[in-house]
């Protein structure tokens, strides 16, 4: 794999698309579900990525934004589907 492009503007010159993606929830980020300030980064990497938009034989990332309350529920609602060995 490539080193990741960058690009002058709107980043700051040597940040990467990676280190946009990953960075920690700002200030002006809400939850996703809810509304209410972010608490939490997650990144959600489609099994098709054209269906999301990406060029063939591109990937697509989504970077989204929880709340701790929408994080505990969404932590709860997995573990409640999933299966126990």
């Amino acid at each position: 794999m490539g080193e990741a492009r960058t690009r002058p503007y709107p980043r700051q010159r040597g940040v990467t698309a990676m280190d946009e993606i990953f960075r920690r929830p700002g200030p002006e980020e809400s939850c996703l579900l809810c509304g209410a300030k972010a608490d939490t980064l997650g990144v959600f990497v489609p099994d098709d990525p054209q269906a999301f938009g990406a060029p063939e034989g591109a990937r697509r990332l989504v970077r989204y934004c929880l709340c701790k309350k929408c994080r505990s529920d969404f932590v709860a609602w997995l573990e409640s589907r999933s299966t126990r060995i």
